[in-house]
């Protein structure tokens, strides 16, 4: 099976790739803003193109992890 979205995404995510090594490894607060804006926005365009099932596996681990989360802190609390 064949899927025309992939060779989009991966070039989404190499340039994700390389904004974060940028924004990591330059210490003009500039650069590295613009690095973190341009992998924000690769982020949420690879997002977009995901096909849904991958969506619902993102929205999934989130809301686990939420859970996990607030459940440790409840625990945590009460002792």
């Amino acid at each position: 099976m064949h899927c025309p979205m992939i060779i989009p995404s991966l070039l989404i995510l190499a340039i994700a790739l390389v904004a974060v090594y940028i924004h990591t490894h330059v210490t003009e607060e500039l650069v590295q803003v613009g690095a973190t804006i341009i992998a924000l926005l690769c982020l949420v365009l690879n997002l977009i193109l995901a096909p849904l099932a991958i969506k619902f596996i993102i929205v999934g681990a989130i809301l686990l992890t939420a859970k996990r989360t607030s459940l440790a802190l409840f625990n945590s609390l009460l002792q």
